[in-house]
């Protein structure tokens, strides 16, 4: 018997969910931020009932809001690569932003960030261009990853600044990626989209142990459905990809994100990764935390809470030892 979140899945990719579950599959789309394209995928779907009819008219509200908010992140990306552009600058987009660019103001996807990458030679001169046309600092620290967060008070958007493709271990570099990337136009203005390979790499880094999915049984589903989207259209180079994965904790991760894209939406046509019966394991986990039941409680206390101090005292450790080399 599938889960919800196996129904969701598979009805995010046109499959009609039970009548029984739509309550159940609604909510777990609103927890995971793709509401806007479950209508958009079950455009079919027959309202048999009064109740049916109005989960189906509040998957399109929630769909035409977000249509609405799309289109003012569109103007808010067209205004930012027109400043980054005059100052000399064409930044690859990431994930939301890509969508926004690429897809001709048809993405049902629900952009959270405008997240944008910048090569060393560009991060001082793009940060300033932002800052001098208004932007502030919502964030000033770097990041591993990220060099700055900044806000304007009349966008939506909060952009995110990378200055390198997130997790530590990757072999993937700024101007590795700004090599195989492909420029395009947007209203006029120039960008740089990843190739498939290294967007699907980026996925795989961030969700999995950047974001610590790996260690906390934790699924972006928006990612989950990108990397779906790159294996429908695009060609990866697997070599390549099981390359910049092929130890430790890092192939764990690679096997794993195949694992779960191969349970929730039938993927079958790429190479099978190794580690399958512990990814299996891992799947196990994500499927219970997803059911909100006492499992997923019980794994926050024992699992995810202690996980999460055991890097909070790492990383005061790390501050303290650094501040005493530089003292």
């Amino acid at each position: 018997m599938r889960s919800h979140l196996e129904i969701l899945a598979r009805a995010l990719t046109g499959s009609p969910p039970p009548p029984a579950s739509l309550v159940r599959v609604t909510n777990l789309a609103n927890l995971y931020l793709v509401t806007p394209q479950l209508y958009v995928a079950q455009s079919g779907f027959p309202a048999r009932t009064e109740e049916e009819q109005s989960i189906r008219e509040y998957w399109e509200s929630v769909y035409q809001a977000n249509l609405i908010r799309n289109a003012r992140l569109q103007h808010q990306l067209c205004e930012l690569l027109d400043i980054m552009n005059s100052a000399g600058v064409i930044p690859i987009l990431l994930t939301g932003a890509a969508a926004l660019a690429s897809s001709a103001g048809k993405t049902s996807r629900i952009v959270a960030d405008l997240d944008i990458m910048l090569l060393p030679t560009e991060l001082e001169v793009g940060l300033r261009s932002l800052l001098d046309a208004g932007y502030l600092h919502w964030e000033r620290h770097s990041r591993r990853h990220t060099a700055s967060k900044l806000y304007r008070p009349d966008h939506p958007g909060l952009v995110h600044i990378h200055h390198r493709p997130p997790d530590a271990g990757t072999s993937m570099s700024a101007p590795s990626m700004a090599h195989h990337c492909r420029t395009i136009e947007f209203r006029s203005n120039c960008a740089r989209i990843p190739s498939p390979t290294d967007r699907l790499c980026y996925l795989i880094g961030h969700d999995m142990l950047e974001d610590r999915g790996l260690l906390y049984g934790k699924l972006h589903l928006r990612h989950a459905l990108d990397a779906l989207d790159i294996l429908k259209t695009d060609t990866v180079d697997w070599n390549l990809l099981r390359e910049r994965f092929a130890t430790g904790l890092r192939k764990f991760a690679y096997a794993t994100y195949m694992y779960n894209l191969t349970k929730l939406f039938g993927v079958d046509d790429r190479p099978e990764p190794p580690i399958s019966r512990l990814s299996a394991a891992m799947y196990r986990r994500l499927i219970r935390k997803a059911e909100g039941n006492l499992y997923g409680a019980l794994d926050d206390v024992v699992v995810v809470l202690p996980t999460r101090i055991a890097f909070r005292v790492a990383r005061a450790l790390q501050s303290v030892l650094h501040t005493a080399r530089t003292n």
